[in-house]
C-alpha cells in the first residue's frame, strides 16, 4: 500500500516523466532513509566498530548524493545525527566519523569547488541570485503560511504540470486517504499502538527538518506552493500514513486488512493511469489561433513593430479597469506571437512599476499559464495570453506603469530588447493602485472654495512670495475627473504679463486626475522662480488635449474672470 501511494501517484508519476532533479534528490533521499532504518535493525545500539563506522561512511555517501542532486538533500543531516545517537552514545562518535568520511568522500569535490567559485561549499549565494527574480516584495507571515498549508498538501498528490489540479472526485479521494492515515497515526501514537521507535522518529525528523526548510523557501520566494519541494520525504510520508491505516485496521481480520489495503492501491494505480488524459492533455492544448488581421481589427490597431530579441512580436496588451487594490491581483491580457520558429523556452514578464521604479507588483512565466512553451508556438499566429499580476499588499497610493518583456532564463542578453530600440520593456499603460493616501494634514493657508467644472474644489492655498514663490494647494474631488486635466500656476506683474509659469499634470505627472476618486484630497506644490516681483499668483485646470480651461465658481456660483482663481494679490 506504501509503495502504491508513493510510485503510482499522479504527482510522482508526473514527476518521474521530466528532465529534473527531484526524482534524482527523492531516489537519493529515501535509500539514505532506508539505510538508517534497516541498519538500525540489524545492528546493536552499542555497535561502535568497524561495522558502525561503514554503516556511517554509507549514510554519508547517500547524503552526499542527496545533495549532488539537488542542495536540499542536506536536511537530511537532522535524520542522520538522530540516527548516530539515538540510544546509543558511545556509538555516535564512530557513525558520525563515518558519516563525515562519506559525505565528503562523495561530495567533498564538488563542496571544494563551490567554496572556489562561489565562496560556500552548497553555492547557496548562487542559487539565491538565479532566484532573486522570484522574491516577494514582504515575506509571507505566520497566518500566510499556515493558510497555505491546505495547497500544499494538496499538491503532494495533484497540482501536476504547473497548477493542473486532479478532477474533484480524484482529488477527494487522496484526501480521504490522507486524513484517515493522519487520524490513525495521531490515535496509534496516542494509545501506544504505533511506539515513538528510531525508525519511526528519524523519518519524523526527516520531514521536519525538509518541511522547515521548504517553509523558510516559500516565506519568501513567489509561487512555491508546491508539495515538489516536500517530494524527497515522500517514502517517509507514505509509511505514515500507511501506519495510520494499519492502526485504524487493528481489530479487523488480516484479509479485510489485506483487501481494503489492495483496493486503494489499485485505486490509486487507476488514478495515476487517468491523469494524463484527464488533466494534461486538455491543459496543453494550444490555445486558439489569432491572426494579425483579426487582432488588429479587433482593437482597430495598425500594424505592430513591437518585436522582442527578433522572436516575439506583441500586438496588444490589455489591462483590466484602472485601478487595483495592495493585496488583489490585476488581470492583464497580453497578445503576441512568433515573428520565427524558437528554439527556446521564453517566460513572459508582466509587472507593476510604481514613479519611483520600484516593483509592486510582478508574475514571470512560461506563456498561456506556463502551457505553451514559446518552442511550440507557430511564426505568423497569435493568441489571448492571461496574466494577474498580484500587487503588494503594503503598495502605498500611486498610479503604476504596466510593463511586458520577455526573458530567456538561460541566454543572452537575459532580458530580450525590443528590436529597435535601447527599451528591453513595453509600457501597455496606467493603473492606480489603491493603497494607502499620503496623509494631507490639517488645512494650511487661506482658505478658499472655488469648484472647477463641478469637478475639483480648491480648498486651501498657503502662499510664499518672494523672489522664489512656493503654493501650495488643496484641491478636493467633487466627483472623479473625467480627463487628464493640467494644473497651471502663473505669476503676473500688474499689467497681467507673466513673469513666470509652471503647468503640469500633479506630482509631475504621477497622478493624472483621470485617477482621482471622488472625495479624495490631494495637496499639490508648485515652486516659481521669478526675475521681479509679481503683483498676482494665479491658477486654474484645463484640458490638455484641447486647451479650454475648466469653468471655476466661487461658493457663490458667480464665476470666476477668465476662469482662473486668484490665490494671492499684492495689497494698493
Amino acid at each position: 500500500m506504501a509503495s502504491a501511494l508513493l510510485a503510482f501517484s499522479p504527482k510522482f508519476l508526473h514527476m518521474s516523466a521530466s528532465v529534473s532533479n527531484d526524482i534524482a534528490v527523492t531516489c537519493a533521499a529515501t535509500l539514505a532513509c532506508a539505510w538508517m532504518l534497516t541498519s538500525a535493525r540489524r545492528s546493536a545500539d552499542n555497535e561502535i566498530g568497524r561495522r558502525g563506522l561503514t554503516q556511517g561512511f554509507v549514510v554519508g555517501g547517500l547524503i552526499a548524493i542527496a545533495v549532488l542532486s539537488k542542495v536540499g538533500g542536506i536536511a537530511l543531516l537532522a535524520p542522520a545525527l538522530v540516527w548516530a545517537v539515538w540510544r546509543a552514545p558511545r556509538a555516535a562518535l564512530v557513525r558520525g566519523l563515518g558519516v563525515i568520511f562519506g559525505l565528503g568522500l562523495a561530495g567533498g569535490a564538488w563542496f571544494i569547488r563551490n567554496t572556489a567559485l562561489y565562496g560556500d561549499p552548497l553555492g547557496w549565494a548562487r542559487a539565491e541570485a538565479a532566484n532573486a527574480v522570484t522574491l516577494r516584495l514582504a515575506p509571507l507571515d505566520a497566518f500566510a503560511i499556515l493558510a497555505s498549508v491546505p495547497v500544499w498538501l494538496q499538491s503532494l498528490w495533484g497540482d501536476l504540470a504547473i497548477r493542473q489540479a486532479l478532477p474533484g472526485w480524484m482529488d477527494l479521494f487522496f484526501w480521504v486517504v490522507f486524513a484517515v492515515g493522519l487520524s490513525g497515526l495521531l490515535l496509534g501514537l496516542l494509545r501506544k499502538r504505533i511506539t515513538a521507535s528510531r525508525e519511526i522518529v528519524v523519518l519524523a525528523v526527516w520531514i521536519a527538518a525538509l518541511v522547515a526548510g521548504y517553509v523558510s523557501w516559500m516565506r519568501t520566494h513567489t509561487a512555491t506552493e508546491n508539495g515538489r519541494l516536500l517530494m524527497p520525504a515522500a517514502g517517509a510520508f507514505a509509511a505514515f500514513i500507511t501506519l495510520g491505516w494499519m492502526a485504524l485496521g487493528e481489530a479487523l481480520p488480516l484479509r479485510t486488512r489485506r483487501i481494503v489495503g489492495g483496493a486503494l492501491a489499485v485505486a490509486v494505480v487507476i488514478m495515476g493511469a487517468l491523469a494524463p488524459a484527464l488533466v494534461l492533455v486538455p491543459a496543453y492544448a494550444p490555445p486558439p489561433a489569432l491572426t494579425d488581421t483579426t487582432v488588429r481589427a479587433a482593437f482597430g490597431l495598425r500594424p505592430s513593430e513591437l518585436v522582442f530579441g527578433g522572436d516575439v512580436r506583441l500586438l496588444h496588451v490589455a489591462v483590466e479597469g484602472r485601478a487595483v487594490a495592495p493585496g488583489e491581483a490585476l488581470p492583464v491580457s497580453v497578445y503576441w506571437g512568433a515573428e520565427r520558429p524558437i528554439g527556446r523556452s521564453l517566460r513572459a514578464i508582466v509587472e507593476l512599476i510604481d514613479p519611483r521604479g520600484a516593483v509592486i507588483g510582478r508574475v514571470e512565466a512560461v506563456p498561456f499559464g506556463n502551457r505553451y512553451s514559446t518552442t511550440r508556438w507557430k511564426p505568423g499566429e497569435f493568441f489571448r495570453d492571461e496574466y494577474r499580476v498580484p500587487v503588494d499588499a503594503g503598495a502605498p497610493r500611486v498610479v503604476a506603469d504596466v510593463r511586458v518583456g520577455v526573458r530567456d532564463p538561460y541566454g543572452q542578453p537575459e532580458i530580450l530588447r525590443l528590436d529597435g530600440t535601447g527599451q528591453n520593456r513595453f509600457t501597455a499603460g496606467r493603473v492606480k493602485v489603491e493603497g494607502r493616501a499620503p496623509d494631507p494634514g490639517p488645512p494650511v493657508g487661506a482658505p478658499i472654495d472655488a469648484v472647477f467644472g463641478g469637478q475639483i474644489r480648491l480648498r486651501s492655498v498657503e502662499a510664499q512670495i518672494g523672489t522664489t514663490i512656493t503654493a501650495n494647494l488643496r484641491f478636493e474631488t467633487v466627483q472623479a475627473p473625467a480627463k487628464d486635466f493640467t494644473l497651471f500656476v502663473h505669476a503676473l506683474d500688474a499689467a497681467g504679463q507673466a513673469l513666470g509659469q509652471t503647468d503640469g499634470e500633479p506630482r509631475n505627472g504621477e497622478y493624472p486626475t483621470s485617477f482621482w476618486s471622488a472625495g479624495e484630497v490631494i495637496v499639490e506644490t508648485r515652486a516659481l522662480r521669478l526675475e521681479r516681483p509679481a503683483a498676482r499668483l494665479v491658477a486654474g485646470w484645463y484640458d490638455r488635449a484641447t486647451g479650454a480651461r475648466l469653468p471655476v465658481l466661487r461658493a457663490d456660483g458667480t464665476p470666476w474672470a477668465d476662469n482662473m482663481v486668484i490665490l494671492w494679490e499684492q495689497r494698493p
